[in-house]
């Protein structure tokens, strides 16, 4: 099957080039797989455009030829403009399993490739992560505010396992003397017993059918983030779904610190909310209408 698809794919390159007398540039070749990368559904062609994918990225910032233009919607750059830098990531589905990529470029074109470790994404909240020890997610947002004299960013992040859950990801990457580390210790949290900790980041867990919300108040300088609760499901006894009761919880930065609010709406819904799929056929990772 593979042999295959790679003639099929050289055919069609060769024909391309020979009608139209155009070299293939590595752009050219990155629209290509990763393209192949996010949408085909066998998943060895996949796991095949992947590493193309990773490759081509790697080549294309070291030599600072990026087409940004035409770089795949579901390759999230991120721009650190305090820092003049920029971070990429992805992530790609085999076989219910999911892998994630990632790089750090800096003012300078350094590159630091991202080694992924895969880890259970709900017990990473007290743990610090290098790039060569990377849990993996997508990065789709960073605060655009300095935190005092901190040289770290607050990045919101997404990730999945298979076992068709979801994470919404409060990261805390701290960028001192042009090191990544993921993880520092600023987010005050409660444990079971009201007791006080400092986590090094927050992840909220929820079911595959379910949406979550994670935003950020600039006016209150608040991370706002769905409260998530189990709930059984009433047609299928023994099935649990973990969605969002209508409450909310948040960070709020003051005096320095981020300190947690464990509610910030009392009214919560007698039952559960609708199941709503964000992921379909004609969506994005994002939920956005796919192209074509």
């Amino acid at each position: 099957m593979i042999r295959h698809f790679l003639w099929v794919v050289l055919c069609g390159i060769c024909t391309t080039a020979g009608l139209s007398q155009k070299i293939i540039s590595p752009n050219d070749s990155l629209t290509f797989w990763s393209d192949v990368m996010f949408n085909v559904h066998d998943p060895s062609n996949r796991e095949l455009a992947a590493v193309h994918t990773d490759d081509l990225m790697y080549r294309l910032l070291r030599d600072g030829q990026l087409d940004m233009s035409r770089l795949n919607p579901n390759i999230i750059r991120l721009e650190l403009p305090h820092y003049n830098s920029h971070l990429f990531t992805w992530q790609c589905e085999k076989n219910n399993q999911y892998d994630y990529f990632g790089y750090y470029v800096d003012s300078l074109r350094n590159i630091v490739r991202f080694h992924r470790e895969p880890r259970q994404y709900d017990r990473i909240r007290n743990e610090q992560f290098d790039t060569d020890h990377w849990y993996g997610a997508v990065y789709y947002h960073v605060l655009p505010y300095t935190f005092g004299e901190e040289s770290y960013c607050v990045l919101f992040g997404f990730a999945q396992n298979e076992l068709k859950e979801k994470f919404r990801i409060i990261e805390i990457m701290d960028l001192h003397k042009g090191i990544v580390r993921f993880g520092i210790p600023v987010l005050k949290l409660k444990d079971e017993e009201g007791e006080e900790f400092t986590a090094q980041r927050q992840v909220v867990r929820y079911s595959s059918s379910a949406n979550c919300v994670l935003r950020f108040e600039p006016d209150d300088h608040m991370i706002v983030y769905d409260h998530i609760i189990t709930f059984e499901d009433p047609m299928a006894p023994g099935v649990s779904n973990m969605l969002p009761d209508g409450s909310y919880e948040a960070f709020q930065y003051q005096n320095g610190k981020w300190n947690y609010i464990s509610k910030l709406q009392t009214e919560i819904q007698n039952s559960a909310p609708r199941e709503k799929p964000i992921l379909n056929q004609k969506k994005d990772l994002f939920g956005r209408d796919k192209k074509g």
